[in-house]
């Protein structure tokens, strides 16, 4: 599992604060000869004091690390935004299936038009004050003399918001290919 963001900058922090801690006793034992001189005694116990907190500080850290991996192996799984939709196109001409995974709340017209990139799919619409309508999918053009027009269903349901209808899980989108209700 990933670190966070704020778990990674804490572990930095933390160990960039011990390097420093290092390198500072480092350079203060280099001033310090340390040898048989009774004006250094002083020195040497301060020495030895600080190597002791190094080792500590040197643990801590790395039982901090470890707890940090615990606690980001345990975080539960961050939601995907990716959802499976099925578009099938129902026509006596040109039917068509495809299957997808998209980011959710995509449109339908959205959906269609990565169709159309990845595996083909040709569609012409319009857009009115009313909303967007489809008037071709794969060469086949809506009839208003024979009523027959392209109408979205949604999980088995017809739907008005056409190619505007929002994704929002798993949903099956049908265009078909029909005559217009008369209550519509």
């Amino acid at each position: 599992m990933p670190k966070t963001k704020n778990q990674k900058g804490f572990a930095s922090t933390l160990l960039l604060l011990i390097a420093v801690a290092a390198i500072g006793y480092f350079s203060y034992k280099s001033l310090v000869q340390v040898g048989d001189n009774p004006r250094t005694e002083g020195f040497k116990k301060q020495i030895d004091k600080a190597e002791d907190i190094a080792k500590l500080a040197a643990e801590r850290a790395k039982r901090i690390e470890n707890q940090i991996s615990d606690y980001a192996d345990k975080a539960p799984p961050e939601k995907e935004n990716k959802i499976n939709v099925i578009m099938k196109i129902i026509s006596k001409n040109n039917p068509g299936e495809y299957s997808k995974k998209v980011d959710k709340g995509i449109s339908v017209l959205d959906l269609m038009e990565l169709i159309g990139q990845e595996d083909g799919l040709s569609f012409k619409y319009r857009e009115s004050d009313s909303g967007t309508f489809m008037e071709e999918i794969n060469g086949v053009k809506n009839n208003p003399s024979a009523n027959a027009h392209w109408l979205l269903y949604v999980n088995g349901k017809i739907t008005k918001a056409g190619p505007d209808y929002r994704l929002s899980g798993n949903d099956i989108i049908e265009w078909r290919y029909e005559s217009v209700p008369e209550l519509w």
